[in-house]
């Protein structure tokens, strides 16, 4: 019952929150765009930061054009990546920007569990559930839309009717064990589910894919922190204006 205009008009929004978002972070600036002076904000643009994010997204948007066999995403990184530790040599990572840093998932999991359960009261957990509530909401509305849309987009590949409820109720039921373990919410990944799709016949793909997730963020998690942050701000404008060209039209139309 979800209008095209309406589903339409949503994506375009997040897709274009998500290239905001990222403004700031490609400029190489340390705080939101909108925290600084726009009279004094040239000062503080690194453009060298700029350089390797525009590296990272043009990999991204003409990559497809010469090769399909590699992921865009994968190369953006892998290319962005490369460029800025080149760069690092000559000029130091001052002039480019930063790195994710140190990354430690299972001390990060620990803190955020014993910040979420350790000082829990009923008064305290009330309060905190009003709090919550509207963006609860907006977040389950959101989760709701990328599940259908993504088994909608996987039927067209398959040609099997997509069991939507069934989708819900399974990210439900994960994303409740999500927070008791003070842990992002997931929703429906259109890239890997159109993936698995492709390849149907094979279950260990889809069955594969978070296990693999699992051992890079794991046991890798220092190679991550050499990415840089104007490699990841580059590669998600990609996704954020992606977004916006699939569902801009139709909001036109």
């Amino acid at each position: 019952f979800l209008p095209h205009p309406v589903s339409a008009g949503f994506m375009t929004g997040i897709g274009l929150l998500i290239v905001w978002s990222q403004a700031g972070p490609l400029l190489g600036l340390e705080q939101r765009i909108s925290s600084y002076d726009w009279h004094g904000l040239g000062a503080q643009v690194k453009p060298g930061n700029v350089l390797i994010g525009t590296v990272a997204a043009a990999t991204v948007w003409l990559l497809p054009h010469f090769s399909r066999r590699i992921h865009p995403l994968i190369a953006g990184l892998a290319v962005g990546a490369t460029a800025y530790h080149g760069a690092a040599l000559f000029y130091g990572p001052g002039a480019i920007g930063a790195t994710l840093g140190p990354i430690s998932p299972l001390e990060m999991a620990q803190t955020n569990l014993a910040m979420a359960w350790g000082p829990v009261t009923l008064p305290s957990l009330l309060a905190a559930a009003l709090h919550a509530l509207p963006y609860a909401a907006f977040i389950a509305l959101q989760a709701m839309m990328s599940a259908a849309l993504t088994s909608a987009a996987v039927s067209e590949v398959t040609g099997i009717r997509p069991n939507i409820n069934r989708a819900i109720i399974a990210q439900g039921a994960g994303n409740v064990l999500c927070g008791a373990l003070a842990a992002l919410p997931i929703t429906a990944s259109v890239p890997q589910s159109m993936a698995a799709a492709h390849h149907a016949a094979n279950r260990a793909i889809p069955l594969g894919t978070p296990l693999v997730l699992l051992l890079v963020v794991g046991f890798f998690g220092e190679l991550l922190s050499l990415v840089p942050i104007a490699v990841l701000a580059g590669l998600l404008i990609t996704v954020g204006f992606s977004l916006v060209g699939r569902w801009a039209p139709g909001v036109l139309a």
